[in-house]
């Protein structure tokens, strides 16, 4: 009985082990903005990924115009600017949606991994770009890679998000910010020691 007792209490350990395993979850820094979804506009995000990591949710923060009878579709995408082959896709109707509130609503699908690479997350939307009461809109933001609270940014070190925040991004490659025109600090002390040196050495000879 003793030993029945300890292995149903290690089963169960690895089983909510199993169950509290964090997934990634993609979404928005949002910026306030506000951006239309609809047939004319969908919205692309580009992001590459450094290390094995683990998606089953996007969130954004949406909202039905009033009247929109199209559904919204998150599709996820193996490569840049919503191009290659789709790996994960969600669809909400627009009863899912607010009407009068910009609501994080989430686009759930199957559990999916990631490796290293590049990737891009797109919404798009069958809806008319007008009247207004038929369309949907959503706020703007840069992609961020959250941990599964929704909360704490993924590090730096497992992955490199677009940079633009209006959701246009393209197949253009992720560049990294350009720091090498920035002098090492013993660099710029160097340099200013020597102009300091040669603009002394040429007044002395004016006066000489």
């Amino acid at each position: 009985m003793r030993e029945f007792l300890l292995l149903t209490t290690f089963a169960f350990a690895i089983s909510a082990g199993s169950i509290a395993k964090a997934e990634i979850i993609i979404s928005l820094d949002q910026t306030g903005a506000n951006l239309g979804l609809n047939i004319n506009e969908p919205r692309i995000w580009n992001f590459s990924v450094s290390q094995n990591i683990t998606v089953d949710l996007a969130r954004f923060a949406m909202k039905n115009g009033g009247s929109t009878v199209e559904a919204a579709v998150f599709e996820l995408y193996n490569n840049l600017g919503g191009t290659g082959t789709v790996i994960a896709t969600s669809t909400l109707g627009p009863a899912n949606f607010s009407k009068s509130s910009y609501v994080p609503e989430d686009f759930s699908f199957t559990s999916t991994l990631l490796t290293p690479g590049d990737y891009s997350a797109t919404l798009s939307s069958n809806a008319p770009a007008s009247p207004n009461n038929q369309t949907y809109f959503m706020k703007a933001g840069r992609i961020v890679l959250f941990q599964a609270d929704g909360v704490t940014e993924l590090g730096s070190d497992f992955y490199t998000p677009d940079t633009n925040t209006d959701g246009t991004a393209s197949t253009a490659p992720i560049v990294a910010a350009d720091t090498s025109a920035v002098p090492e600090p013993s660099t710029a002390f160097g340099l200013s020691i020597l102009l300091f040196v040669t603009a002394f050495r040429r007044k002395k000879r004016s006066l000489g």
